[in-house]
């Protein structure tokens, strides 16, 4: 996620004013919660998003970590966190099936 995150935002073509969707439903944290608050300063510190975003969660501690991660952006940029491709696309108001599928 923190790798994934910065080869984004350096990406030539990003702009702080997307919209998006980050799919963590069948990820397996490999990061510490101290790793998430870096992260997340960094975030705050470069004025990352704009956009709304989403993100996709299914397992206990991935819903747990991205919880935190949306907690700690509350103020400053809101993220919604849902477990399924229907209602992320209800979100951003994009129909992401052709992007994501949905999982059991």
């Amino acid at each position: 996620m923190i790798e994934a995150t910065q080869d984004m935002v350096a990406h030539p073509q990003f702009s702080t004013e997307f919209d998006g969707v980050a799919d963590y439903r069948d990820a397996k944290v490999r990061f510490t919660a101290a790793e998430l608050a870096g992260l997340t300063q960094s975030v705050k510190d470069r004025d990352m998003a704009h956009g709304t975003w989403c993100l996709l969660a299914s397992g206990p501690l991935e819903t747990a970590m991205m919880n935190l991660f949306q907690r700690n952006l509350k103020a400053l940029h809101p993220i919604a966190i849902f477990s399924t491709v229907a209602a992320a696309s209800n979100h951003l108001n994009r129909d992401l099936s052709a992007y994501l599928v949905e999982t059991d």
